[in-house]
């Protein structure tokens, strides 16, 4: 493996680890479609990502850009709201 795949991988991986867990389920629905090997224990659900075939690790970086997109949109509107609340309410 070549050092930058494993900086894509390292990225998705604490990308997903710093997920809420209603995006947790939605990486494990994509995983599930794709076939993927679960492994279950007391402690959760874990996945070797380097096992993964490319179209999976394209979809879940896919979401991971799109949900930070999301979060990026969402805190930039609360910071607008706070503005103007700032500005015309206080």
């Amino acid at each position: 493996m070549d050092k930058e795949w494993v900086n894509e991988l390292l990225y998705i991986q604490n990308s997903i680890s710093g997920m809420d867990k209603m995006n947790h389920l939605k990486i494990l629905q994509i995983l599930v479609r794709h076939n993927t090997e679960l492994n279950e224990n007391k402690y959760g659900i874990h996945v070797n990502i380097t096992n993964c075939p490319l179209d999976t690790i394209k979809e879940i970086k896919d979401f991971i850009v799109n949900n930070e997109k999301q979060e990026e949109m969402l805190n930039s509107i609360e910071h607008i709201k706070q503005d103007v609340k700032d500005k015309y309410f206080s």
